[in-house]
């Protein structure tokens, strides 16, 4: 799937921070359009900019990343492990990945290995909620430490 917009000032509507560099521009529109672990080709060509989404691997990632939530919450934690561990092979850089791995390892009883994961989210995305809470409870409850556990919060 490809998407063409014109560079024009309704572009820059949407893409505020783009104020006119294009290089500023084609990294704005490869944020907004990464899907998970996939980025788009953004492509400037003279007053148009051309995004091209590679649909069927999105649908693909979804649903691996469907079956993995699903395994999760059905408790069956050693495939959901195995799931999770394929998948930050494939795409290390999606922070969810790192952190339901993170969420599985708290849930049997491994917070060191939980918090592990849970900063390797919030590395790929420090912004993370959920893996920012989770490490705040682990600190919390399990490490007896509520200095650390506020730095997370």
């Amino acid at each position: 799937m490809t998407i063409t917009l014109k560079i024009n000032d309704f572009l820059t509507e949407l893409f505020p921070e783009f104020e006119g560099d294009r290089a500023k521009l084609k990294d704005s529109i490869k944020r907004f359009y990464t899907v998970g672990a996939v980025e788009p080709a953004v492509e400037v060509d003279g007053d148009f900019v051309h995004i091209t989404l590679d649909v069927d691997r999105i649908k693909a990632d979804s649903k691996q990343f469907d079956r993995l939530v699903s395994l999760a919450e059905n408790e069956k934690y050693d495939e959901a492990k195995e799931l999770a561990a394929d998948l930050i092979e494939q795409s290390p850089h999606v922070s969810e990945y790192h952190r339901i791995l993170g969420q599985i390892q708290s849930e049997t009883g491994n917070e060191d290995a939980a918090i592990d994961s849970l900063i390797d989210a919030l590395k790929w995305d420090p912004e993370n909620t959920y893996a920012l809470l989770m490490v705040g409870n682990i600190y919390a409850t399990y490490k007896d430490d509520v200095d650390t556990a506020l730095d997370f919060y």
